[in-house]
Order: C-alpha cells, then sequence, then structure tokens
C-alpha cells in the first residue's frame, strides 16, 4: 500500500530550486553567526568600561627628584547614570585620594610644590558590583618611599566601603589574618637582623614588628575566591631604606566567612 503522508522537510525542499535552497542555508548560517556573537558578548568582564587617564607635569622646583610628576589613574565610564559615575569617580579617582582635581594639583605643581614623585592607580579587582583601585604613591623626603591606598567604590550606590562593610568584627578578623602571617613575619624580621644587627636592639624597642591591626584591613585586595591580605612593616621614616617589602596572605572565602555579618557586602562573594 502506498504511503500517502508526504515528509514535511522533503516536501518543502522538493519545492525549492537549487538557488532557492542556497539562499534558505545561507540564511541559516547568517542568523547562526550572528547568534553566535551575541553569546560572545555575554561573556565580556566589563573591562571595556575602564580607561586610564595619564598627567605629566612639568615642575622646576630643585627639589624634585626628576623634572616630571606623573599622575596616572582609571576613570571608569559604565553604563550608570551620570551623577553616579560621578561619584565613583570622585572616590576612585584624585578628588577622593588627595583632595585635589588634577588641574589643581597642576596649579601648586606649577607654583613649586611637590605632593608626590608619582602617583599610579590601577584597578585590581571588579564585579560583584564593586570596583577596587590600588593607589602607588612614591614620595621622596629624607628617603625615599611608597605607599598603598585602596579605595572600594559600590558601583550601584557610588559610595566607598571599608572593613566595616565586611566584617563584624575588624579585631578579631586582623588576629585571624596575623595568626597566618606571625610565622612568616618572625622569618622576614630575622633575616632583616641579621644582615644588619646593628638595628635589632632599637626596632625591638619600638615594638617592631607591629601586628596586623584593624588598620591594616583596609589594604585588603578582594578575589573572586578569597580576600588577599596586605601586611606592611610600618618602619619609622629614619629606617624606611631598610624596611622589608610587603607582605601577603590569601585567605579563601570559607575561612573568612565565620568573621562576616548578616548583609555585609562579602556575601556577594559566598553562596549562603
Amino acid at each position: 500500500m502506498m504511503n500517502t503522508h508526504k515528509n514535511p522537510i522533503l516536501g518543502f525542499c522538493g519545492t525549492l530550486n537549487v538557488l532557492q535552497l542556497f539562499s534558505v542555508l545561507f540564511l541559516v548560517v547568517s542568523l547562526g553567526a550572528l547568534l553566535g556573537g551575541c553569546e560572545k558578548k555575554q561573556g565580556l568582564t566589563g573591562k571595556e568600561s575602564i580607561q586610564l587617564k595619564r598627567y605629566e607635569f612639568k615642575t622646576k622646583s630643585p627639589y624634585a627628584p626628576a623634572p616630571t610628576i606623573v599622575l596616572e589613574y582609571p576613570v571608569y565610564t559604565g553604563p550608570q547614570a551620570k551623577e553616579l559615575l560621578s561619584k565613583i569617580n570622585f572616590a576612585i579617582g584624585p578628588e577622593g585620594v588627595f583632595g585635589q582635581t588634577p588641574e589643581e594639583l597642576s596649579k601648586i605643581i606649577a607654583e613649586g610644590a611637590i605632593p608626590f614623585d608619582s602617583a599610579r592607580a590601577e584597578v585590581i579587582y571588579h564585579g560583584k558590583g564593586l570596583l577596587e583601585v590600588l593607589w602607588t604613591i612614591t614620595a621622596t623626603g629624607a628617603y625615599t618611599g611608597s605607599s598603598r591606598i585602596t579605595v572600594i567604590a559600590d558601583l550601584e550606590k557610588g559610595i566607598t566601603h571599608g572593613p566595616e562593610s565586611m566584617f563584624e568584627d575588624d579585631v578579631k578578623m586582623a588576629a585571624f589574618v596575623h595568626a597566618r602571617l606571625e610565622p612568616e613575619l618572625q622569618k622576614r624580621i630575622g633575616e632583616l637582623y641579621q644582615k644588619h644587627p646593628d638595628v635589632k636592639e632599637t626596632l625591638t624597642d619600638m615594638g617592631i614588628p607591629l601586628p596586623y591591626g584593624p588598620d591594616d584591613l583596609f589594604n585588603l585586595q578582594l578575589g573572586d575566591k578569597g580576600i588577599q591580605f596586605v601586611y606592611t612593616f610600618k618602619f619609622p621614616q629614619s629606617y624606611a631604606s631598610i624596611e622589608p617589602e610587603p607582605m601577603t596572605v590569601f585567605i579563601p572565602w570559607n575561612e573568612i566567612k565565620p568573621f562576616m555579618y548578616e548583609g555585609c557586602i562579602l556575601e556577594r562573594f559566598v553562596s549562603k
């Protein structure tokens, strides 16, 4: 018995000539490529919304270590409203850190002031609705030294966050971090005293090495897997030339979670 039901696909193809069939195939391939492109864009991290600004201020001050003072920092250009973007960039930029705009810095430098030798900022974390920027500021006094300032801006509210937005008890969190740092800290300070035995008594009397404290929590670095805690030795200025490099210790989220409180910004990184 003959099957009178036609295959809809074969029936459709049977009504097309070769040119029409080629056109249909081209349309399908083009549509697939278009959809593939859209899917790729969804994987973007948002780095394309960060721009870098750089200023080179000329100075004629005889006390400047170089004729040019460099200021470099990121500018966030995300999809937020203009007013919110202004708050974010105020927080992470020179106005939030130095209290002065690039134009104001240019003016005082032209008048002979040396606010710093160089000030460079970079984005070290961008995600979970947060933007963290690390400033490294180099200045020359009796000794050349550098300082670090981290700024965490909330991309939804335009405010900045510190340890008070993260931990229920800053003192307990700092003590936990110090316990992790202690072995390496003692090793590093011991190596220093071997090289410079003449400073051991003086620095020890000053309480060096200082313990990792609540104020050090302002220098932490966020990450998707945990937090990098940074310890600086904070030697007196007269001993800055022999101060060891900063130390870091990484602690994963599962160990940090007990120190959080309900509603803190770190809940964005851990599953409840």
